[in-house]
C-alpha cells in the first residue's frame, strides 16, 4: 500500500501516468482495439435484437410493443419475446432498452436520423456509450485501485492483460447485452464503497452513485440485486440518512423495472419468470432446438459451467487463478479490503447457485456462461495479489503468460464474431 498518502482517483491517475506511462498506453490500445471491432460489423442476433427493437418502437413509435394490430417494427423480429393480447414484447428487463431509448432520442434530435434507417449508426453508438466507454472506466478504476495496494509494474501490467485480452466481459463489451452494463455498474459500486468504507469519503454524492449504480445493475440483471442489497448494508454502517438515500436510488429502478412489468402483464414479476407468456402461436419455445432442450442432471451441468463446454475455468483459466487469488486473500487476511471480499464471495456464490438451480440451457448460444459476467469483472480484480506473487517468479510468469493465451481463443471469438456464439471449446465438445 501507498502510505502517507490521501487517495483520490486524480492523483493516483497522475501517479499511474509518471510512474507507469506503458500500462496507460497499454489501455489506450486496448481501448482502440474495442472501438476497431465495434465499427467493424454490427452485432445485432436474436438475444441483441430484442432489446433494439424495443429501442426502435420506443424512439419511433412511443411503445414497448414490437407488434401489435396494425403496427410493426421493420426489424427482423427476436426469439426473446412473449405475446400479450395480441401484441408482442421483448422478454428482457425494461430499464436498459429505455436508457438506450433515451439515448437515441437524443441522437435523433442531433442529426435528425430515423432510427432504422440509420440503425447501424444508432447500435453503434449505443455500443460505445453503454458499452465500451463504462468497461473502460472499470478498467480506469480497476488500476488506480490496485496501484494503491500494488504498486509494482508487473502486478498491473498482468492484472490489465487479465483484464482485458484474457476476460470476457472486455468482449461482450462490443455487444449490447445487459450482462455487461450491469457487471460494470456493480464493479463501480464496489469502487464506491470501497472510497466510503476505507478511505473515508463520506460526501453525499458517493452514496447517491452508488444507489443510482446498484440500482441500474440490479435492474438490468436481477440477480445483482445480492450485490446492491450488500452494498446498501455496508452504507448503513456509515450513515443511516445517506444509506437511505441510497437505496432510495435503488428501489426506484427497480420499482421502475416493475411498474413497466404491470403496464405490460398486470403483473409485476420479471416477463423471464412468467412462463405461460412465451406460448403463443409460432413462437420459438413452442418448437426449441439445440440448448432449450437439454435436460440434464444438475451434476452434469455443474460440470460444464466450471470445467465443461461452457466452463468459467475451462475457457478462460485466468479465472481460476481468480479464484484461487481471492481464496488466499480470505484465508490469509493480507488484504484490509478482506470484509469487502467476503462479502462479494458470498454474493457470488448465491448467484452461482442461483443460476445452477434455476436454468438448465447454459444460457443458449453463448461464449461462457453470460450470466457469470455479473461477478467476473471483480473476480479478476482479486487476482491482484496472486498476480504480484506470480509475477515474481520465473515459472510464475510463465503460468500467468499460459492462463492469458489459453483465455485468448474465447476472448477473440467474442469480440470478432459477438457474444452470442459457440465458443471454440463448445464447438469442440459438440465434435465428440
Amino acid at each position: 500500500m501507498l502510505k502517507g498518502k490521501s487517495y483520490s482517483l486524480q492523483t493516483q491517475l497522475i501517479y499511474l501516468w509518471k510512474n507507469h506511462r506503458p500500462v496507460i498506453w497499454m489501455l489506450c490500445i486496448f481501448f482502440l482495439l474495442l472501438l476497431f471491432f465495434t465499427f467493424s460489423r454490427v452485432r445485432n442476433s436474436d438475444n441483441t435484437r430484442s432489446r433494439i427493437i424495443t429501442v426502435e418502437r420506443l424512439v419511433e413509435r412511443g411503445t414497448f410493443a414490437h407488434v401489435a394490430p396494425g403496427d410493426s417494427t421493420p426489424f427482423r423480429l427476436s426469439i426473446d419475446a412473449v405475446m400479450i393480447n395480441g401484441k408482442m414484447y421483448s422478454s428482457k428487463p425494461p430499464v436498459y432498452p429505455m436508457l438506450m431509448a433515451a439515448e437515441s432520442f437524443l441522437l435523433k434530435a442531433v442529426t435528425g436520423w430515423d432510427f432504422y434507417a440509420h440503425r447501424k449508426d444508432f447500435i453503434r453508438f449505443l455500443t460505445i456509450v453503454n458499452q465500451v466507454i463504462p468497461y473502460m472506466i472499470v478498467l480506469i478504476l480497476a488500476l488506480a485501485m490496485a496501484s494503491w495496494y500494488f504498486p509494482e509494474r508487473r502486478t498491473l501490467v498482468f492484472l490489465l492483460l487479465f483484464m482485458t485480452v484474457a476476460s470476457l466481459p472486455y468482449a461482450y463489451s462490443v455487444t449490447i447485452n445487459n450482462h455487461s452494463i450491469a457487471a460494470t455498474s456493480f464493479f463501480m459500486v464496489f469502487y464506491l464503497v470501497w472510497l466510503i468504507l476505507y478511505q473515508k469519503k463520506r460526501s453525499s454524492i458517493y452514496y447517491v452513485l452508488t444507489g443510482l449504480l446498484a440500482g441500474l445493475g440490479a435492474s438490468t440483471d436481477l440477480p445483482g440485486l445480492v450485490f446492491a442489497l450488500m452494498a446498501l448494508g455496508a452504507l448503513y454502517l456509515t450513515d443511516v440518512k445517506k444509506a437511505s438515500l441510497a437505496a432510495l436510488f435503488v428501489f426506484a429502478f427497480l420499482a421502475l423495472s416493475a411498474a413497466v412489468y404491470w403496464k405490460i402483464t398486470g403483473s409485476i414479476k420479471p416477463i423471464y419468470l412468467q412462463g405461460a407468456l412465451y406460448h403463443y402461436p409460432g413462437s420459438y419455445w413452442e418448437q426449441r432446438e439445440a440448448f432449450d432442450l437439454l435436460k440434464e442432471n444438475k451434476l452434469r451441468y455443474l460440470f460444464h459451467i466450471t470445467f465443461g463446454h461452457h466452463g468459467l475455468f475451462s475457457l478462460t483459466p485466468v479465472l481460476l487463478l481468480a479464484l484461487w487469488s481471492l481464496l488466499r486473500t480470505l484465508i490469509k487476511r493480507d488484504w484490509e479490503i478482506r470484509p469487502m471480499w467476503l462479502a462479494f464471495a458470498a454474493g457470488s456464490f448465491i448467484i452461482f447457485l442461483f443460476v445452477l438451480f434455476r436454468t438448465n440451457n447454459y444460457g443458449g448460444y453463448a461464449v461462457g456462461m453470460r450470466w457469470f459476467l455479473l461477478f467476473m469483472p471483480l473476480l479478476l480484480f482479486a487476482s491482484a495479489p496472486l498476480i504480484r506473487l506470480l509475477a515474481q517468479r520465473k515459472w510464475g510468469i510463465f503460468l500467468l503468460i499460459f492462463a492469458i493465451l489459453w483465455s485468448l481463443p474465447a476472448v477473440a471469438e467474442a469480440l470478432y464474431y459477438e457474444a452470442f456464439y459457440r465458443s471454440w471449446l463448445d464447438r469442440l465438445w459438440l465434435a465428440f
